[in-house]
């Protein structure tokens, strides 16, 4: 065990003791709540700008865009963080705070993991990659393997969730069935 390995059982470590102080419920309903504030501000501030213009005046349209996806993004998050403080108060009501906690605990693991093959698939897409694995010792590492195990498997489903040829397929795939292409700040490419 190296150092390297040091670094990535204290990364996990973390997620690990945070989704046990959380618990599984507050954990889901976090990205649960990120998600779908995401994609309902991205589906619906086109409709909310127009009212936003509307209701007042002189506002820009650019403007108007950008407060309607935080408004939208917000009151999403705001609602389901009360529905998961109701979901959390029944889980202890019930005597359920256990499975809650543990839960918490694996999906916090899990978490890190996710995080970690992220890093891993922006680190090999560098040209220097082997020279950056090389020096943190990668290669005498004994958890790394693992996490190249599971980042190759979280990029097997992430591709039959979005097939296509190549990541700028899928980027261009993305980007035309998104709302994200009529902000004028976001220039695809």
């Amino acid at each position: 065990m190296n150092s390297f390995d040091i670094f990535l059982l204290i990364f996990m470590a973390y997620f690990t003791i945070r989704g046990v102080f959380r618990g599984l419920i507050k954990e889901l309903i976090i990205i649960l709540a990120l998600v779908l504030g995401y994609l309902l501000g991205f589906a619906f501030f086109e409709q909310g700008s127009v009212l936003l213009m509307k209701s007042i005046n002189g506002l820009p349209q650019t403007g108007a865009r950008i407060l309607s996806f935080t408004i939208i993004f917000l009151v999403v998050n705001i609602a389901l963080r009360i529905l998961g403080a109701f979901l959390e108060k029944i889980i202890k009501f019930a005597f359920l705070q256990t499975f809650n906690r543990l839960g918490g605990g694996v999906f916090g693991l899990v978490k890190s993991l996710f995080f970690l093959s992220i890093l891993l698939f922006i680190i090999r897409l560098l040209p220097f990659a082997p020279k950056i694995m090389q020096k943190v010792g990668a290669g005498e590492s004994v958890i790394w393997p693992y996490i190249i195990y599971f980042s190759t498997y979280l990029y097997q489903i992430m591709v039959s969730i979005f097939p296509a040829n190549s990541v700028q397929d899928t980027v261009k795939h993305l980007m035309s069935i998104n709302a994200i292409t009529v902000f004028p700040i976001f220039k695809p490419y």
